[in-house]
């Protein structure tokens, strides 16, 4: 896997999954160990059929003394057997190598060392405030994030809808509020209608805002609820596509929700659009006091 994929994790949730990787490994060797004790023996080659549509197989036994001899498709199992046998022994070889490297790094990791993001705060607070360190500790980062003053997008005169989540804010549509209710309930804290540019389109107020801690970016979330009308649904599918010329993609660091007059916002699936978002929600150790009042009612 490569390295950058564990960038942000802690040390603590970087063993976690090595041990995990170490489980599966063992299991997949444990498998394939039993699975070759049965496999015929032999040796398999392919190849593409006149008709290049289909292939043609040979096998011998022994490598080096025996010819090789044609399968018929009668007999299509034993090739079938022989290229399973193939692929068990290279993932078995391989299985063996990761896993053998990942006990090593497991065995590195313990014994009491303090990791690199670990090592500012085993220093005297006196310092922390004169060191800069290589990645700013995760609470202060979302501290400093909770902390962005904005102004959000007014309402209008004659709106006279008054929507109120579980924290207390004026959203303007139910399915507004069921979402960051929702969010909330799953420790996910947000940001109702912070503004942000797209390059070609201008000042868009996403819906909810929420902070990605793995990959340290926001994610916005944008619930299209008038699909009926065709002026907002030429406007939202613009803005959509804008969202994603400036580098903010669906499934990465956009979520679209949509409804319309006859078919509301389906309450299973926000619930497992919410689920997915593992990243965004408090890690261990860190704490939304809006959230936490909340869950204490």
């Amino acid at each position: 896997m490569a390295a950058k994929q564990f960038r942000h994790l802690s040390s603590d949730q970087l063993r976690t999954a090595i041990r995990s990787r170490i489980k599966y490994l063992e299991q997949v060797i444990a498998e394939k160990e039993k699975a070759l004790v049965n496999a015929p023996k032999g040796y398999l080659k392919g190849s593409i059929h006149a008709n290049e549509t289909t292939f043609q197989y040979c096998w011998r036994k022994n490598y080096t003394t025996d010819k090789w001899k044609y399968i018929r498709k009668s007999e299509i199992s034993r090739a079938a057997k022989l290229a399973q046998r193939t692929y068990d022994e290279k993932i078995l070889l391989e299985a063996k190598k990761e896993l053998r490297v990942l006990k090593e790094v497991d065995a590195l990791s313990g014994g009491g060392r303090a990791s690199v993001e670990e090592l500012y705060f085993a220093l005297p607070e006196s310092f922390q405030r004169l060191i800069k360190p290589v990645e700013e500790p995760l609470n202060q980062f979302y501290r400093k994030w909770r902390s962005i003053q904005y102004t959000p997008k007014t309402f209008s005169e004659e709106d006279h809808s008054n929507f109120r989540t579980l924290l207390g804010e004026r959203v303007r549509s139910k399915s507004e509020k069921d979402i960051a209710n929702t969010l909330t309930l799953n420790n996910i804290p947000y940001f109702y209608e912070k503004p942000i540019v797209l390059k070609g389109y201008g000042t868009v107020w996403p819906d909810l805002t929420l902070l990605d801690f793995v990959n340290r970016r926001e994610v916005y979330w944008e619930h299209e609820g008038l699909m009926d009308d065709r002026d907002y649904r030429d406007s939202a599918v613009r803005k959509t596509a804008c969202y994603q010329k400036n580098g903010f993609y669906q499934g990465r660091q956009l979520i679209i929700t949509q409804e319309t007059s006859r078919t509301p916002l389906d309450s299973d699936l926000l619930e497992t659009l919410v689920g997915q978002l593992s990243n965004c929600r408090l890690p261990q150790g860190i704490e939304d006091e809006r959230i936490k009042k909340v869950k204490e009612r």
